[in-house]
């Protein structure tokens, strides 16, 4: 008897301690679904699924599915590639003697000296830089953003039960392999962008994670809202909105972009239903 007391305490240590200090970044939602529904080709989530949702407290009761499902995994309209044939000036970049992208900047610059390119890149992190990851999906629903603030951070919120952050890039690779990384064509709406980022994560460190139709409020929140907000607030680059919902994958289609042209400057990792990652 004094034996199986001991093991259940261990048990509920390791799970304790998992939850606690386990650095696994949390998506956009999490699918609890126990039956394993299929999914249509148009849908990302099922009512079952939104519905157990909801009864967690992950998404509001007026959301629906139709809503969840507007930016489903399609490869229409999504946003290019960056080329050589892009103004890349505009994208603080430019090629090397390889033809490869780079940084359009010295390598002793300071922010060389404090930070890090993306990896397998020479693309050094800019303020205002949207991170879209994969990294857990189930078809479109899943995903996971953040807003880049400096050469070494990004601001988000990780997920269920937790709050708005800061942490490092490197962070975030290291557990989303699988991200795409999007720079718009205008240095003064991105770094008005992640400055405000930056200034709500500080200002609302106990804001709650729903993902609910206010996008205009500030608490609750949720990643990708956090993302659309930074650019929103202070500018028209993504435009203007008050009662929707703006998943991560969204920040990979065009029509989501309004007075600048979006490109994706980093594309790491493997193709995750109709998206390539």
């Amino acid at each position: 008897m004094k034996m199986k007391k001991t093991i259940f305490a261990i048990i509920c240590y390791l799970l304790i301690s998992f939850s606690l200090f386990s650095n696994e970044t949390t998506v956009f939602a999490v699918s609890t679904s126990t039956n394993h529904d299929t999914h249509s080709a148009e849908e990302t989530i099922t009512k079952e699924e939104l519905s157990t949702l909801k009864k967690q407290g992950v998404v509001s009761t007026d959301v629906t599915v139709q809503q969840l499902n507007q930016e489903q995994a399609s490869q229409d309209d999504a946003i290019d590639v960056i080329t050589a044939d892009d103004d890349l000036e505009n994208y603080g970049l430019r090629q090397n003697k390889q033809d490869e992208m780079v940084t359009d900047e010295r390598p002793n610059t300071i922010r060389h000296l404090f930070g890090k390119p993306y990896p397998g890149t020479d693309i050094m992190p800019q303020k205002g830089d949207i991170l879209v990851t994969s990294t857990g999906a189930l078809n479109g629903l899943i995903g996971h953003a953040g807003i880049v603030i400096n050469e070494k951070s990004y601001a988000s919120i990780p997920g269920f039960r937790q709050h708005p952050n800061i942490d490092s890039i490197q962070s975030w690779f290291r557990y989303s392999a699988n991200t795409k990384v999007i720079r718009i064509n205008h240095q003064e709406k991105a770094d008005l962008a992640g400055d405000w980022a930056h200034d709500y994560v500080k200002d609302h460190p106990k804001a709650r994670y729903s993902i609910t139709m206010s996008i205009q409020s500030l608490d609750p929140t949720y990643c990708s809202k956090i993302v659309w907000q930074a650019y929103a607030k202070t500018g028209d680059a993504v435009g203007h909105a008050t009662f929707t919902i703006k998943a991560p994958y969204g920040f990979l289609k065009k029509k989501n972009y309004k007075t600048v042209t979006p490109k994706v400057i980093v594309s790491e990792g493997r193709k995750i239903g109709g998206l390539n990652f």
